[in-house]
């Protein structure tokens, strides 16, 4: 029997990809944003961001290409709600601005460093339309993602000025940076501790110069006895969430007020006088009282680490989703879950449709977006990239496609190998093969 040449066409029905579906580049290693309007999602891929229709998975127009590193961060520039400026981070150690309709550069701003995260604040923000915050290492790198030894810096940036206004913490490592809905809150987490600022300018010097609003400087602590994975606000900024190495989740409950109480006019005062008093810790355990005498809650189904964390638009429930590849949609009040399973690997990002609490976009890392509709518990569309190695299914000796299933029992012969000088499937008697070996 003439051997059974291995045809572009066999190759893609093995591995399971439609041909000329997916996208090349990484999709998913980074934040992804759906516009205000529900029809595009952006994703980082590489150097360049790409947009996409949330209806169809489709790419819309070429990529925004410009940054000479990877980017690390999307959104919308707050001075345009509507969506009309796209806003890019990246580790070159710059932001730039696009214009969303036709995916035109705008400006370029320099960050303080390579920029490894970047957070911009919705909802009413007392900021304005001007202030991001960005999570850099601390001096630029020799080459594109270089670490620097002096560690990580949360900065206020502001667009207006091109500059950072504010640094709000020094950290070993640049932490993921994440804001409240309502734009009163930004959050980062490392290690075992969760850091809040209250977004709520006070009057002062800082970057702007006299009488210019600066941020609250001291941030609430949470502390937890395992390594924090991710984080998330709730609508109304009554809980925050964290979920941890070990598949579980905190929901801590009232952090407003006791955000407020650290920030009060007297906490200073107190603080210094329990320095001074022998009592020990000062400011920083001020902070931590504060932070750990809140009620918390645990909620467990993750078998690993939370890969990713979302409470709805509407506020009414709490997504998650890890390594199970299974999406879990939590209603706290009533303490009752439901899933969305085989959702084709491990999820690792979870993206709001800002006007539709019915819809998020799941990020997974066998390269894909999906656009899932929570009320029907179903997949609308798919964004695929390229499909990684280690997430393809086996080759044809463990996967045959018809074509090689077909000739297989044509012949009667139950041994297959490869060829390796001319690439094409031979089949040979079994009992030659066993004499060989």
């Amino acid at each position: 029997m003439a051997p059974i040449p291995v045809t572009p066409a066999v190759v893609a029905a093995a591995s399971h990809v439609p041909a000329g579906g997916p996208v090349g580049g990484q999709l998913t290693q980074r934040p992804s944003a759906v516009s205000p309007d529900g029809t595009r999602l952006y994703l980082c891929s590489g150097d360049s961001v790409r947009s996409f229709c949330t209806a169809t998975g489709a790419p819309l127009g070429p990529p925004l290409l410009g940054h000479t590193g990877d980017v690390t961060g999307v959104g919308f520039h707050p001075a345009h709600p509507g969506g009309q400026v796209v806003l890019t981070a990246s580790l070159d150690g710059t932001l730039r601005t696009w214009h969303a309709a036709d995916g035109s550069p705008g400006l370029v701003l320099p960050a303080p460093g390579p920029v490894e995260s970047m957070a911009v604040p919705g909802g009413k923000s007392q900021h304005g339309r001007d202030v991001v915050f960005v999570s850099c290492w601390k001096h630029r790198g020799g080459g594109e993602g270089e670490q620097s030894q002096e560690g990580g810096r949360v900065h206020a940036y502001s667009l207006g000025k091109a500059r950072a206004v504010e640094r709000l913490s020094k950290t070993a490592t640049p932490p993921t940076l994440v804001t409240s809905p309502r734009g009163t809150f930004l959050g980062a987490f490392e290690r075992h501790t969760v850091a809040l600022w209250a977004l709520t300018p006070r009057e002062g010097g800082g970057g702007g110069g006299s009488g210019s609003s600066t941020l609250t400087h001291r941030a609430l602590r949470l502390h937890h006895t395992k390594p924090i994975t991710v984080l998330a606000f709730s609508q109304n900024d009554e809980i925050v969430a964290a979920g941890d190495s070990t598949g579980r989740i905190m929901l801590w409950h009232g952090f407003a007020e006791a955000a407020a109480a650290v920030n009060a006019p007297g906490a200073e005062a107190g603080a210094a006088a329990m320095d001074s008093g022998g009592s020990g810790g000062g400011r920083g355990a001020l902070e931590a009282t504060a932070g750990d005498a809140l009620p918390c809650s645990t909620l467990h189904w993750h078998a690993q680490a939370v890969g990713c964390l979302s409470f709805t638009a509407d506020g009414a429930y709490l997504l998650s989703g890890g390594a199970e590849s299974v999406l879990v949609i939590w209603q706290i009040e009533e303490g009752r879950r439901s899933y969305l399973p085989r959702l084709g690997g491990s999820l690792r990002a979870i993206s709001q449709f800002p006007r539709d609490a019915a819809r998020v976009a799941v990020s997974g890392a066998d390269n894909a977006v999906r656009i899932v509709s929570l009320a029907a518990l179903t997949v609308d569309a798919v964004v695929r990239g390229v499909r990684p190695a280690t997430l393809r299914p086996l080759p044809t000796a463990a996967h045959p496609t018809a074509a090689v299933a077909a000739a297989f029992r044509a012949s009667g012969r139950p041994a297959a190998e490869q060829g390796e000088e001319d690439h094409r499937l031979s089949f040979h008697p079994a009992a030659a093969a066993a004499a060989a070996a």
